[in-house]
C-alpha cells in the first residue's frame, strides 16, 4: 500500500510516491490494453462456418448405411443400436436422432428393413428354403417376430411375397 509523505523511495529520488503510483497505474493500463487488443484481433481472424445439422445427418446416416452394407451388422440377433453407435464413434442419441430425421423411422424400423430385405433376397435365390431358416439367417429371434416384421415391411407375409415374386418371374420369362 502506499504510505504518501517521507518514502525512502521518493527521498532518494527526489520525486514524491504519487508520482510512482501513477506511472505504475500507467503501465497496468499499457498492459490491460494490449491484452484486450491481442484478443479482439485474434478473435477477427477466425471465421467461423456454420454447419447445418442436416449435413452431419445426412454424413452420419451414410457412414450408418455404409456399415450395415458392408458388415451386414443387421444379421446379429442382438444387435442394439449402442453396438452401432459404439462402432461409429457417436452417442445412441446421434444415431436414434439421425434415423428419425433422415429416414423419419427408428433404429428398430431401420433394422427390420435390412433383415427382411436380406430375408427377400434369400427367399429369391433359394424358394425352397425353409422359412425357419430364413428368419434365423436374417438375424430375427423368432418366427412370430419375422412373420410380424416381413408382412409390416412388405404388407404381405413371407409365403405371400414368395408366391408372388414367382408368379412374377414366371410372367417375366414368358414376355
Amino acid at each position: 500500500v502506499v504510505h504518501f509523505g517521507t518514502d525512502p523511495v521518493a527521498a532518494s529520488t527526489g520525486k514524491p510516491a504519487w508520482l510512482w503510483v501513477l506511472l505504475c497505474l500507467a503501465v497496468i493500463g499499457v498492459v490491460v490494453y494490449l491484452i484486450i487488443y491481442v484478443r479482439r484481433r485474434n478473435s477477427k481472424s477466425v471465421t467461423i462456418v456454420p454447419v447445418q445439422a442436416d449435413d452431419i445427418s445426412e454424413e452420419l446416416m451414410q457412414r450408418i448405411t455404409q456399415l450395415m452394407d458392408e458388415q451386414q451388422l443387421y444379421l446379429q440377433s442382438r444387435l442394439k443400436q449402442s453396438d452401432i453407435a459404439a462402432e461409429l464413434g457417436v452417442s445412441t442419441t446421434s444415431i436414434s436422432d439421425c434415423i428419425s430425421s433422415c429416414r423419419g423411422i427408428s433404429f428398430q424400423q431401420l433394422l427390420a428393413e435390412y433383415r427382411v430385405h436380406h430375408a427377400q433376397q434369400l427367399l429369391s435365390k433359394q424358394p425352397d428354403m425353409k422359412l425357419a431358416a430364413v428368419f434365423a439367417e436374417s438375424g430375427f429371434t423368432s418366427e412370430s417376430t419375422f412373420f410380424r416384421t416381413f408382412k409390416t415391411v412388405t404388407g404381405l407375409s413371407p409365403k405371400e411375397w414368395l408366391a408372388q415374386y414367382v408368379d412374377h418371374q414366371v410372367h417375366q420369362g414368358t414376355d
